[in-house]
């Protein structure tokens, strides 16, 4: 084993010279760290695969065959809650999750994360004890699987699929070979001889590199429907409301006594009176924050700017109007925009606005500008709770 991880090791500090002699042209301080971290990985992968042969993998086989013997369900239950936790485990795996948590600022948090993809393992290695007990083929469940994560993948925002599919691999690491993959063995051993043992043992990586891929998306999706859905329940409460509360921004909020409703005869007529005006100071301001970025970028950027607490976005498409001379001038090339209308709590505006400013800097082709305006006034108390993200409020 020592070896074999030496040769391994060897060959890509061999590559990394080539690279350092001719290309990178790293400082000292920065390669003598890369080489003190080769030698901990060097006695960390040795020790792990002594670890693999001596101790997990005897253990697996030993576990998945005991099982068995003592009945079906025992088997599929230990597969399901194994695999909640080996995921656990899994060094990888808390790498990404920190990696998503980062990049995203917050919006797919740790937490979440890693409560689906331990769901997705467990129930991707329950699924292949059962097909290891009962014995049918793995296209039954890899075709329907990956039909369906297709399928997501059409409904559910962009960064959900990209995640989903990069955590289907960083799952499938190597306690899955070392542990899960004996232990289906012993399963077979049981109840196989021959090929049939490996034949229906193996495939319990593809397994939990395919699950992963439904539960995360399916993760997205909800939050899509949750946020529909709230939406959906605020607008209507909007649209019944029947007040004529003015909300002003600059000064103060004028209430306006709610109508009075009187019916007279058969042909009902309606009539409004105002009863009196009484002053407060509005809780929240609100301003519109005008984004103009690349049109390919618009998507992006309104999904970016809806985590601020942002509950009305409009995208208009837009063209530059510079001439040819100006935009040479410039160095402008794509004059296609959009212009992302949002409405945003004035307290958030200082915050989306840097966070903008970063977007403009870092991201390729996602240069753009970004102000705000003031807005004067909200008629309707219920549509100023509903802009102002008062939702409460609203469904109250």
């Amino acid at each position: 084993i020592s070896l074999q991880v030496f040769l391994s090791i060897f060959l890509i500090l061999l590559f990394f010279g080539v690279l350092q002699l001719f290309v990178l042209r790293l400082p000292k301080t920065k390669v003598i760290p890369m080489l003190i971290g080769l030698v901990y990985t060097l006695f960390g992968v040795v020790i792990f695969l002594t670890a693999v042969e001596i101790g997990f993998m005897p253990i697996g086989f030993k576990i998945g065959r005991q099982l068995t013997q003592e009945g079906s369900g025992y088997i599929i239950a230990f597969g399901f809650v194994i695999g909640m936790v080996v995921v656990l485990a899994e060094p990888a795996v808390h790498v990404l999750d920190r990696q998503v948590e980062n990049l995203t600022e917050g919006t797919i948090t740790k937490k979440s994360l890693l409560i689906a993809l331990s769901l997705g393992v467990g129930i991707s290695i329950g699924l292949s004890v059962i097909r290891a007990i009962i014995g049918f083929s793995i296209l039954y469940y890899i075709i329907p699987g990956y039909l369906i994560s297709l399928l997501l993948s059409f409904f559910v925002p962009k960064v959900y699929t990209a995640i989903a599919f990069d955590s289907g691999g960083v799952a499938s690491g190597p306690l899955t070979s070392s542990f899960i993959l004996p232990m289906l063995i012993g399963v077979c051993s049981e109840s196989y001889t021959g090929n049939s043992v490996l034949s229906q043992a193996f495939g319990v990586v593809a397994m939990v590199a395919m699950i992963p891929l439904i539960t995360i998306q399916t993760l997205g999706f909800r939050a899509i429907v949750t946020t529909k859905v709230r939406n959906s329940i605020a607008m209507r409460r909007i649209l019944d409301e029947d007040d004529e509360q003015i909300i002003d921004f600059m000064y103060e909020v004028v209430v306006m006594a709610e109508k009075e409703k009187a019916t007279k005869t058969k042909e009902t007529t309606k009539k409004k009176a105002v009863q009196g005006k009484t002053k407060q100071l509005a809780p929240n301001k609100l301003e519109m924050l005008v984004t103009i970025v690349n049109r390919n970028k618009a998507e992006f950027y309104a999904d970016y700017i809806q985590s601020f607490e942002v509950n009305m976005q409009m995208i208009m498409q837009a063209e530059g109007t510079a001439t040819e001379a100006m935009k040479k001038m410039l160095g402008l090339i794509n004059t296609e925009k959009a212009v992302i209308f949002s409405i945003i709590q004035q307290s958030k505006i200082n915050e989306v606005l840097d966070s903008l400013q970063e977007k403009f800097r870092t991201i390729k082709d996602g240069k753009g500008i970004a102000y705000t305006i003031p807005l004067t006034s909200v008629i309707g108390v219920a549509i100023y709770s509903f802009l102002s993200n008062n939702v409460s409020a609203v469904e109250g």
